[in-house]
């Protein structure tokens, strides 16, 4: 998962584009930590910073859009990802292609379009998967003129200062005239309006409207519907006698007497519905599991292949209860600001049908390539600094020819 953004400034003599996209990037950081990356335009020229690692990191002595920085180890999966031909091309996706290897395929023996990395990205999405909105602001120096900006989510456009926000519609590209209009066009027909319900349950931030739907109030409308289906499950007087210490299956020397119904998050995006259950059930909610920020990531899938009896068995609980698929779709349907297209979503990553077709063997491919990216270099403070003061490749860095400074004027006066 990643964010994406994009800005097109009315001023054609600006160059402070690049600061308003370094400031979207850590509002759009939660959608991913794995890498960063900028790509600017200025005086016919596209000045390229990208390199695996969070954002601070790797934008550490970030200057202007005229410093030329250059790419960091593992440079070509970050993006952006820019192809030189025919005029010079810079370009960022935020989802996964399923038929990358097709694409290629046809990119390099038909189109005649080398493109290097294991990320090739040109399809428009015809099935609004991935969310993607445009705002307008009037020019800061340019009278009746306007900026742009793209993102993945509404909170980057709104903390900038832009407004009138659009979703961009399934198979529907956008093409800015630079202080003109935004000209919308359908360039592929459409299939569904299916965003993925991930969006609102884990990857979006609360405070984001996600194609029309709130995503702080589709969270608090999953809390009540879970309230209900806690009812149905339990009772009222199951409920009741819901007790955190009844099991406490710690060796006797070391147990702590607890007696209390507490609702607790897990982790840190479902504080609304968790919130929102305790509310409903009249019960205390508390953060009483604290994730550290600071150490490594460990994941257990205790769950796979289990059944809700098994899991409850393993973690010594009564019972498990998840939220109905159904309840979960309509949360969302319902947490619309006024009138919205979707009345669908993405579920597959629940139910394991998916909107679409997956060919044989892509999840281990994809298992697979992930488990390579985690071999590359992370940005570190002290990498940057020494890719500043010398240009020879030092403690794992990138060698020079791998910088990006061109001028698009040249290409595409000499491209066939």
């Amino acid at each position: 998962m990643c964010g994406v953004a994009g800005v097109l400034l009315g001023d054609p003599k600006a160059a402070t584009a690049a600061v308003d996209l370094y400031e979207s990037l850590f509002y759009l950081q939660h959608r991913g930590q794995d890498a960063a990356g900028i790509s600017v335009c200025h005086g016919g020229r596209v000045y390229q910073c990208k390199a695996n690692g969070m954002a601070q990191a790797v934008f550490r002595h970030f200057a202007d859009a005229n410093a030329l920085i250059k790419n960091l180890p593992g440079w070509s999966e970050a993006q952006p990802f820019y192809i030189n031909s025919p005029y010079g091309v810079s370009m960022s996706v935020n989802g996964n292609l399923i038929n990358s290897d097709y694409l290629r395929k046809f990119l390099d023996t038909e189109a005649r379009r080398h493109v290097n990395s294991d990320s090739d990205s040109e399809v428009l999405d015809a099935n609004g998967i991935r969310p993607l909105c445009l705002g307008s602001r009037p020019s800061q120096t340019v009278e009746g003129a306007k900026d742009y900006f793209l993102a993945s989510e509404s909170i980057a456009l709104r903390q900038l200062g832009f407004t009138d926000i659009y979703d961009i519609l399934p198979g529907e590209a956008v093409f800015l005239e630079k202080g003109g209009i935004a000209h919308f066009r359908q360039i592929v027909e459409r299939r569904s309006y299916t965003p993925d319900a991930f969006e609102f349950v884990y990857f979006s931030r609360p405070d984001s409207i996600v194609d029309g739907i709130s995503v702080h109030r589709s969270r608090q409308n999953m809390g009540a519907k879970l309230a209900n289906k806690l009812r149905e499950t339990l009772g009222e007087k199951g409920i009741r006698e819901i007790d955190v210490g009844k099991n406490n299956s710690a060796a006797p020397s070391r147990r702590v007497q607890l007696t209390a119904r507490l609702v607790i998050p897990v982790p840190e995006t479902s504080n609304t519905a968790a919130a929102t259950l305790a509310s409903c059930l009249g019960v205390e909610f508390s953060s009483a599991f604290v994730k550290n920020r600071y150490g490594t990531l460990s994941l257990t899938h205790f769950a796979y292949g289990r059944t809700p009896q098994e899991i409850a068995q393993h973690i010594n609980a009564d019972a498990v209860i998840f939220q109905d698929l159904g309840d979960l779709t309509a949360a969302c349907i319902e947490a619309a600001e006024g009138e919205s297209e979707v009345q669908d979503f993405e579920v597959g990553v629940f139910s394991g049908k998916y909107i679409t077709e997956v060919p044989e063997g892509y999840f281990e491919h994809l298992s697979n390539l992930r488990g390579n990216k985690g071999r590359l270099v992370n940005v570190t403070a002290g990498q940057q600094m020494a890719l500043e003061k010398t240009s020879t490749a030092k403690n794992g860095l990138a060698s020079p020819e791998y910088s990006e400074d061109i001028n698009i004027h040249n290409l595409a006066s000499t491209s066939h």
